[in-house]
């Protein structure tokens, strides 16, 4: 608190005695000694201090951004600023700094227990000072597991704890770091980095091995398991599997012959077989056994005719007979070679020769294999096969056929383009099946069935000439996976066309179902414009024309069943019978939508004509109509809002 300093004698405002609260000389300077206390607010427009000088002010007026719990900081201007990023609270005894912001300093001790985000300049982790300070993160605040342990002072530096690692048994660690060690005749070395077994890291044990010596091996019957067996149990093992006799006599014995077993005992040195380091000699008949006893290969002697070589052949035919009792027979040609076939290479030969008297022998015919088209190399074995023969007046054989890599062949052409390539005339007796298609080309293309190719202008590329009337043109067959064998389209010699069956009736023949339309004509504007179904029904889009007269098809009933009039056939029906009965017309559908139906009642008899279905289909909303003798009655069938329905078009009233 500041207050004036009352200089002299007390004088009063107001009144020689009184408070000084309120009669205190306010106009001059005045001097107030001793100790004066206020029970009460005093209050003055400002405060001086005469030791500092100054203006004494409240505090709250020199802090600014003043909130709850900050830290204040000089402004150096005599000011305070309360920093909103800084904040000191308590809480459950605890008190905690709060900085938003870097935080620097030269030293900071304590737990740092609950500090997290501390990053750490490598450096600061290294065996050397970080800017020539010893300021490295100390191991000792590290929390460490097992094999890593803290070094205390290190060489007495001053540069605090380090880590280092702690080997174990047969672990050490040195300059070169942390080793696996290995006994210098432990059998045991690093190789490639890996530590493998290595017997140049043993000792040699000389004079052999003994019984109790041991061995390790994988036990297949354990999982692998590494076990241990001894060198008695090795010879043990081998021994017993060996029983093989010793052999104690042999017979015939001379140089380079080839010896055979007589028993288990004895040997024979066979007169018939002799081998001289480079010559294979038999003086009989070879037989080579295969498989179930088949002899694999025959060598008969020539004797007085000529000899015969059968391979999986106990008695061959002919010179040379080869079999398979599992497949095809194969014979192999091979033509050696240090390097891949090249194109034209060839690569074996089948040859026919013959002689004329005693002149030399001499190719007449061949089937050769050569390489065809580039280098060969290990995934590619392009080949090509022709076929020779000999004309007549001539010695040499000549190329007729060739197959090539691709398959083409080619009769007359050495080299085909095409799957068939023929160079002249080609008859074929049968006929000529595929999936492809057939490509005339050349300056006269042209296809003739039947008779040949004609001339002049009747002759197109195209010519089909049946041999008689009989013969179809042209035939369009239904698909082979629909039954019936249905002609969808012919054309026969004698003209006539066929649709949809062998109806022969006129020239043009439509044959069909009767839920079929036969004919169907469409206009722009009408569709169709006149269609024939396959009970009859002609349908005209607008009038039809006729030049003779309209039939029907009627029915004469004279039975004395109740009976359905057919929709297909019968449009008319009359009746005349001599009891009373019903006439039932038939069932509508989309089929009979429109259908005109007739019944006249000739005999003495009423009849009902009824309406058929499960709906009972009305005549005129009524489910019957009566005719007595001479009426009649003409409906029609149509779809209504309530379904299929019968409308009256005539009724005529006999009475």
């Amino acid at each position: 608190m500041a207050y004036n300093i009352i200089k002299g004698r007390v004088e009063f405002s107001n009144s020689s005695t009184g408070s000084i609260e309120s009669l205190v000389d306010i106009w001059r300077n005045q001097t107030v000694g001793g100790v004066k206390t206020f029970s009460s607010t005093v209050s003055a427009s400002a405060f001086w201090d005469t030791t500092a000088e100054g203006e004494v002010r409240a505090l709250k007026s020199l802090i600014g951004t003043d909130g709850a719990n900050r830290v204040l900081t000089s402004d150096g201007d005599g000011t305070l600023t309360a920093e909103s990023n800084v904040t000191i609270t308590t809480a459950a005894s605890v008190t905690s700094l709060s900085v938003t912001g870097h935080v620097t300093g030269s030293t900071f001790s304590g737990s740092a227990h609950g500090l997290t985000g501390i990053i750490l300049n490598q450096d600061h982790l290294a065996a050397t000072n970080y800017d020539g300070l010893v300021n490295r993160l100390s191991a000792s605040n590290i929390v460490l597991g097992i094999g890593i342990s803290s070094s205390v002072d290190p060489g007495g530096t001053g540069h605090g704890a380090e880590l280092q690692v702690t080997g174990g048994q047969g672990i050490t660690v040195d300059t070169e770091g942390v080793r696996v060690l290995t006994a210098s005749n432990g059998g045991l070395a690093f190789t490639g980095l890996t530590l493998q077994v290595d017997a140049s890291k043993t000792s040699n044990k000389g004079g052999g091995p003994s019984n109790n010596d041991e061995f390790i091996i994988a036990d297949s019957s354990d999982s692998d398991s590494i076990k241990n067996l001894t060198y008695s149990q090795i010879k043990t093992a081998i021994t017993d599997s060996i029983a093989a006799p010793a052999i104690t006599s042999y017979t015939n014995a001379l140089d380079n012959r080839i010896v055979t077993s007589v028993n288990n005992s004895t040997v024979n040195g066979e007169a018939n077989l002799n081998f001289n380091g480079y010559l294979f000699q038999i003086s009989s008949s070879i037989r080579v056994s295969g498989a179930a006893h088949v002899p694999a290969l025959t060598v008969l002697p020539g004797g007085a005719s000529f000899a015969k070589v059968g391979v999986n052949v106990s008695e061959p035919g002919v010179q040379l007979q080869v079999a398979n009792n599992t497949g095809g027979a194969v014979m192999g040609l091979h033509r050696t070679s240090s390097a891949f076939y090249v194109d034209g290479d060839d690569i074996g030969d089948i040859a026919f020769v013959g002689s004329a008297a005693e002149s030399v022998l001499n190719i007449s015919s061949r089937i050769r294999v050569e390489a065809d088209g580039s280098e060969w190399n290990n995934e590619s074995y392009p080949t090509r096969m022709s076929f020779w023969t000999t004309t007549t007046g001539s010695s040499s054989p000549l190329q007729r056929m060739v197959i090539n890599n691709s398959g083409n062949v080619g009769i007359g052409v050495s080299v085909p383009t095409n799957t068939l390539e023929v160079a002249g005339d080609a008859s074929i007796t049968a006929g000529i099946t595929g999936s492809g298609g057939i490509h005339a080309t050349g300056s006269s293309p042209h296809i003739a069935i039947g008779a040949e190719h004609g001339q002049g202008a009747t002759a197109g590329m195209l010519q089909i000439r049946p041999s008689d009337t009989s013969n179809k043109v042209l035939c369009l067959m239904q698909a082979k996976e629909d039954e019936g064998m249905r002609t969808c389209f012919a054309v026969t010699g004698s003209g006539q066309v066929l649709v949809g069956g062998n109806h022969f009736g006129g020239i043009l023949n439509v044959s069909g179902s009767d839920a079929e339309t036969l004919v169907s004509v469409k206009s722009d504007s009408k569709n169709p414009a006149l269609s024939l179904t396959g009970v009859g029904d002609l349908f005209v889009g607008r009038g039809a024309y006729l030049s003779g007269a309209v039939q029907h098809n009627y029915v004469v009933k004279t039975t004395s069943a109740d009976t359905y009039l057919s929709g297909a056939t019968d449009r008319v029906g009359i009746y005349n019978l001599s009891s009373p009965h019903n006439a039932y017309l038939p069932l509508l559908s989309d089929t009979l939508n429109g259908l005109t139906v007739t019944v006249k009642c000739v005999g003495s008899a009423d009849i009902t004509v009824t309406g058929s279905g499960p709906s009972n289909q009305l005549i005129d909303q009524q489910a019957n109509k009566v005719l007595s003798t001479g009426d009649s009655l003409t409906v029609i069938g149509y779809n209504g809002p309530t379904g299929y329905q019968w409308a009256i078009l005539n009724y005529y009233d006999a009475s």
